[in-house]
């Protein structure tokens, strides 16, 4: 595939195809995307995107996965019981490379716009596990970040839960009740300095 080869002639490395995702047809469909989902020799998975309307014109969110999946390797999922799938993404800045991402002296809370946290647990949620989440919360605001978006989604299909939270640069453009009708609760927020009272006040019931 061609975008196959723009992504490796560009980052200079071997990327694995996973699934090729061709774009909706119908009316005024030119800004619809064709999407290919590639694997690295690390296993981050990156999509490559090209909208009908510029055929051969591809973007990919390499960067960001590549910085994301070092960000992720400091936050630790696992004290949270129930916990399907926990994994962090960032956002860039626009004038970051690759070489600036594998120096020893990059700053991610300089170069860093928004973090976020996805994760999936099964079943409903108790005290028990928001306590356990607000200690992940109360963590990951520490960083220091400006910006850090906070999801979490119970209950749900798991296939689904899986594809949502590991690669949410490409399902995350949906909001999860959406994407996913069978979660029974979403807790999400985008603030900070929040009380344990105020955080679990986030959590919504979906459906009946």
């Amino acid at each position: 595939l061609a975008m196959l080869s723009y992504l490796e002639e560009k980052y200079g490395e071997e990327f694995k195809s996973i699934e090729y995702i061709p774009a909706e047809r119908g009316y005024n469909d030119s800004y619809n995307t064709n999407i290919l989902i590639v694997e690295s020799q690390d296993g981050i998975l990156v999509n490559v995107r090209e909208k009908l309307k510029d055929p051969g014109l591809y973007y990919d969110d390499y960067l960001n996965a590549f910085a994301s999946e070092m960000i992720d390797k400091k936050i630790d999922y696992g004290d949270i019981e129930n916990i399907q799938f926990g994994k962090t993404y960032v956002n860039l800045s626009y004038d970051t490379d690759i070489v600036d991402l594998k120096s020893p002296d990059f700053s991610f809370v300089n170069e860093i716009k928004g973090l976020y946290v996805i994760i999936s647990i099964s079943g409903k949620s108790d005290e028990k596990i928001l306590g356990e989440l607000y200690d992940l919360y109360k963590n990951v605001e520490s960083l220091g970040f400006k910006k850090h978006v906070f999801k979490v989604a119970f209950g749900g299909d798991y296939d689904k839960s899986k594809k949502y939270v590991t690669n949410y640069f490409r399902y995350g453009i949906q909001t999860w009740n959406q994407y996913d009708e069978s979660i029974n609760e979403l807790l999400h927020t985008v603030e900070k300095n929040l009380s344990f009272e105020e955080f679990k006040n986030k959590l919504i019931v979906i459906g009946d």
